[in-house]
């Protein structure tokens, strides 16, 4: 479908394109806030929305992680920055608005986004060209992503049903998120 977040990610990614093929893109935070103004046109009741806030946060910890620039980090050194900037990024917001938060969520997203964006996804958009091409013989291929797709099920069941998967809290005010949030800059720019 068309929801909410498909609806986020395809104006960020709209923005982003859009900038870097007039070549005014030479930071980051420019497009991020240039999408969260057009989002905001589009649909601006979205502001009462947690998964807005969420996802444009999210979008904002994988900037400043990665320097804001369009530039590359080493491979392997910026995704696990990437990834604990995201799990201590969100922390505070996720323990104030829904007293909990996924402590598996790094090592569980380490090798599921792999996964699903850089072999899932191809190999599953490989079987749709095939099907089209050569009918019910491409479905071996649709086979293997079934049998990835079931072990990654089962290695995300595996962590889930891990005893200290999730970390609950007590309601807490906004001073403590803020005071939180604000350990988190403190530790990124450290």
């Amino acid at each position: 479908g068309f929801g909410l977040p498909v609806q986020r990610a395809l104006i960020m990614l709209g923005v982003f394109v859009l900038l870097k093929l007039a070549g005014r893109v030479q930071q980051l935070w420019f497009a991020l806030a240039l999408a969260f103004f057009f989002f905001l046109l589009w649909d601006p009741m979205a502001v009462y929305a947690l998964g807005f806030w969420l996802s444009f946060l999210a979008v904002f910890w994988i900037l400043w992680m990665s320097g804001g620039a369009v530039f590359k980090l080493g491979w392997l050194r910026g995704w696990l920055r990437v990834q604990v900037g995201l799990f201590f990024g969100l922390a505070p917001v996720l323990l104030w608005q829904i007293q909990n938060m996924s402590l598996v969520s790094c090592a569980t997203n380490a090798f599921a986004i792999p996964l699903v964006g850089a072999v899932l996804t191809p190999l599953s958009l490989l079987w749709a060209l095939a099907w089209s091409l050569i009918g019910d013989s491409a479905n071996g291929l649709l086979q293997l992503a079934s049998w990835l797709t079931d072990l990654l099920m089962l290695a995300l069941g595996w962590f889930a049903d891990w005893r200290y998967a999730l970390l609950h809290v007590p309601v807490r005010s906004a001073q403590a998120m803020l005071l939180g949030l604000a350990g988190v800059l403190w530790l990124c720019t450290a």
